[in-house]
């Protein structure tokens, strides 16, 4: 398997081809510098036994995967691990110590805001509606605009690699057009930009 590297405090965390990301290394990260943080090492395992993250991930696949292992990936051999979804890793850091949170954040900060030209002048068009519509949601929320890239890719069944959109098909194409006109019309009784997509794609997937 090929994977590309992020590097954070000056070690490096793998990320596969489907965009997810090694979560053993963000443990080793934290293990390694635990003069940067203040809550103690935990056991990585520790964090996927946890009733709250079950909940945390049926909620999340919801919005943001349409497989559940489009969240969590577990693979064995050679380039084995468990390989997390970004919303996912960016829940694990938080566990791990707020402070890797926030250093994860940052370091990928530019990387998620490259997001909103995901898909070209179409996914823009869908970006602006939504900006319009909850200009606070995405004032608060910087990964939001990565968040709704993925959502749009998982509607129209695509992966998370970068040039996921320069492969669609005509069908796919079409599917986030329809996209895209349901989410103009739901946005404007919604209160969210979860619900606002979780509609959308109700409405997408009865008319294909």
């Amino acid at each position: 398997m090929e994977y590309t590297t992020v590097t954070i405090l000056k070690s490096k965390v793998k990320k596969n081809p489907h965009g997810q990301f090694n979560s053993r290394d963000l443990s080793l990260l934290r293990e390694s510098k635990k003069e940067y943080f203040r809550e103690k090492p935990r056991p990585i395992t520790a964090f996927f036994q946890l009733a709250g993250t079950d909940i945390f991930l049926e909620d999340a696949s919801e919005v943001y995967a349409k497989f559940p292992k489009d969240l969590v990936r577990i693979v064995r051999g050679q380039f084995g691990g468990t390989w997390v979804h970004l919303v996912v890793f960016l829940k694990l850091a938080e566990w791990l110590d707020p402070k890797l949170e926030v250093l994860v954040t940052e370091q990928l900060y530019e990387e998620l805001l490259n997001s909103r030209d995901d898909g070209g002048e179409e996914f823009v068009k869908i970006i602006d509606v939504l900006k319009t519509r909850f200009p606070r949601e995405f004032a608060k929320d910087v990964l939001l605009y990565a968040k709704v890239s993925n959502y749009v890719a998982n509607v129209c069944s695509l992966g998370m690699d970068k040039e996921r959109w320069k492969h669609a098909t005509e069908n796919q194409l079409k599917t986030r057009e329809s996209f895209q006109k349901a989410l103009i019309m739901t946005s404007r009784f919604k209160n969210t930009v979860a619900e606002t997509l979780l509609c959308a794609y109700k409405i997408t997937t009865r008319n294909i």
